[in-house]
């Protein structure tokens, strides 16, 4: 059986950026920020897809990152050895050489080389296109693209996980049926609203025959499946992760919550707040105990968990009953 999933279902942001992309005073597009997996850039496509103009598209990866321009080579056509503010004039000229009326794109701009950052900046600025720009909350992000948003040049549009309801109602609208109540309590804890884990968490779970219809209501039986899509996805935001934090999410994938002060112990503190601030864990304060630790999404434990020999689990497990 096949499920079609709805390409966007952010309606009410979705009017919001492309209203922006229509506006000839104040800010001029959009920039698109949230975790991983919240649909940026499937938002940021719509919206240039309802542009009536020209739509020019470029992206930030860690590759181009090493390359002065790199995210937009290919399309300003600028090679000649130039100094920086010339490589940006040429730039900009021959990207709206063609059209008056364009729209730009740019995703994961917090992955942009300085000089294509300069570049984004700049045609805000100049007002020389409307632009739809997707940044990864938790990522360092360059100060040009900050700007955007921090000097009214875009306007910024956060896209936060799904609400229980949301993500139910999404889940029943693919399912065509109703969710049994204890399972749509499992999937949203699974996915915690976030889009992309939600559509994996339910697709792995059909394909595994763990979540069938019977009597005509989805029930979700058996332990968590991680779709090896699913596993790779959250392996290629972990896996780049130095010793130490790295260190900090396998602690926590085998026993969470833990206290500040134990996790301290076994990590040095200052490694525990780059993890919070990468937004891998999260820290709140439980009662009068202190502050308590535990991972950003239940899914990164099951994927740690998942990828950790028997003798690593061992040790682990036996650091912190020490």
């Amino acid at each position: 059986m096949v499920f079609a999933w709805p390409t966007v279902n952010r309606d009410d942001e979705l009017r919001t950026v492309v209203s922006t992309l229509r506006s000839r005073r104040g800010p001029w597009g959009a920039v698109l920020t949230g975790d991983a997996g919240v649909g940026k850039t499937t938002l940021a496509r719509a919206a240039v897809g309802a542009f009536a103009g020209e739509r020019r598209w470029a992206a930030g990866t860690e590759s181009a990152r090493a390359v002065p321009l790199g995210a937009f080579a290919h399309l300003v056509g600028v090679s000649s050895p130039m100094d920086a503010a010339s490589v940006l004039r040429a730039a900009r000229e021959h990207l709206v050489a063609d059209s008056a009326d364009i729209v730009i794109g740019v995703d994961d701009a917090h992955l942009l080389d300085r000089l294509s950052a300069t570049f984004v900046h700049q045609l805000a600025v100049n007002r020389i296109a409307p632009l739809v720009v997707t940044v990864r909350t938790g990522e360092p992000v360059p100060d040009a693209i900050t700007a955007l948003w921090k000097d009214n040049l875009l306007t910024r549009v956060e896209l936060p996980p799904f609400t229980r309801a949301e993500a139910v109602s999404l889940v029943e609208t693919v399912l065509g049926g109703p969710l049994e109540e204890s399972s749509a309590n499992r999937i949203f804890v699974m996915s915690e609203g976030n889009p992309l884990f939600l559509r994996h968490v339910v697709e792995g779970a059909l394909e595994a025959g763990t979540l069938r219809e019977v009597a005509g209501v989805w029930q979700l039986r058996g332990e968590t499946v991680i779709s090896p899509h699913l596993s790779t996805l959250i392996e290629s935001r972990i896996d780049h992760l130095d010793p130490e934090l790295r260190h900090v999410l396998e602690l926590l994938a085998f026993q969470e919550p833990l206290s500040l002060e134990v996790l301290s112990k076994l990590s040095a503190p200052e490694t525990v707040e780059a993890a919070e601030n990468a937004g891998l864990v999260r820290v709140r304060r439980r009662d009068d105990s202190g502050l308590t630790v535990k991972l950003a999404h239940p899914l990164y434990g099951e994927v740690v968990r998942a990828g950790t020999g028997i003798l690593a689990a061992r040790r682990l497990r036996g650091e912190m009953a020490r």
